[in-house]
């Protein structure tokens, strides 16, 4: 988990630093809200993942949902599932 969390809250530190600010349309707002529950999905996959080289790349999915507002739950969610079966080699290889 933390080869997510620490690199995600250093990339959320430095958007910071640029002027951007953590998003503000009720996306963390609770409990049980879209940012919590989309924020340990995140570290769920982290978990069960035996891709670390995939791990960098799920904390700027992390941080850049936790920035915009324009990311609404659903889409966090499906590029979260997109991203948890994608397979290194399948990154590779697109780009």
């Amino acid at each position: 988990m933390g080869a997510v969390f620490l690199p995600a809250g250093a990339a959320i530190k430095a958007m910071e630093i640029e002027g951007d600010s953590i998003r503000d349309d009720g996306f963390w707002d609770g409990e049980h809200s879209h940012g919590y529950e989309f924020a340990e999905g995140v570290l769920m996959v982290a978990v069960n993942n035996f891709e670390e080289r995939k791990l960098p790349y799920m904390a700027n999915i992390l941080a850049n949902v936790s920035m915009s507002a324009s990311i609404d739950a659903p889409t966090a969610n499906f590029i979260l599932k997109s991203a948890e079966r994608l397979s290194w080699l399948d990154r590779v290889n697109v780009g």
